[in-house]
């Protein structure tokens, strides 16, 4: 990459290694993840809805339980796949940024770990005030990324729960603002689900921009 210069001067440290075959992967991952979800959970409703009719006339309760648990099992690997990409992708831009910062924080007196606060936010705080690092051409997207940390986190702490308290406006709100997401009021709470990659992409494209602008000089 030698039209950019960036702020790693390590000669063991390469661009198209650390960072941009990173989100080379993560795309390619959704692409094949994707299709054998979708194979698989078509296979299971094509089945099912067969066999419901197949036994209109003579239902059979148990033999129709178990392709219901088979139809449900592919809906929640479905979910499983989201929540990983998520998760990880979150994860992976919160690991750039620290060691971004442990880079720097050889040229200064005052180390990361002095910084108060937490993961992105800690990071955030640390290169902007010790660093310098000016995040106004990346606005838009570290706001971005500051309310997928509301998503990351409920993922993280909810293990695999998809009901959120309708007093949790911040975080339906977010949900309510992504591109093919499902949400459904049961009482005091919402289900959501997933219904395909756009918001996944926007996760990977504003996590792409932030670092790869972080990392430039």
């Amino acid at each position: 990459m030698g039209a950019f210069k960036f702020r790693i001067h390590d000669n063991s440290w390469d661009y198209l290694k650390e960072i941009l075959f990173y989100y080379q992967s993560f795309r390619i991952y959704s692409e094949r993840i994707n299709s054998f979800i979708n194979e698989d959970l078509n296979k299971a409703q094509v089945i099912y809805e067969k066999r419901k009719k197949e036994l209109e006339n003579t239902p059979d309760e148990g033999e129709m339980i178990n392709y219901e648990i088979d139809l449900k099992t592919s809906e929640t690997l479905v979910d499983i796949y989201y929540d990983a990409f998520i998760i990880s992708m979150y994860s992976f831009t919160e690991k750039k940024m620290f060691i971004l910062c442990n880079y720097l924080s050889r040229n200064y007196p005052i180390k990361v770990s002095d910084i108060s606060g937490k993961g992105i936010f800690k990071f955030h705080k640390y290169l902007t005030k010790v660093c310098g690092v000016d995040f106004s051409p990346i606005e838009i997207p570290w706001n971005t990324l500051v309310k997928f940390n509301l998503l990351r986190n409920h993922m993280v702490h909810a293990e695999g729960n998809r009901s959120i308290p309708k007093s949790n406006q911040q975080l339906l709100v977010f949900l309510k603002e992504l591109p093919e997401v499902e949400l459904m009021q049961e009482g005091d709470e919402f289900k959501f689900h997933f219904t395909g990659d756009a918001s996944l992409y926007r996760l990977l494209a504003c996590s792409q921009a932030i670092v790869e602008y972080l990392y430039r000089e």
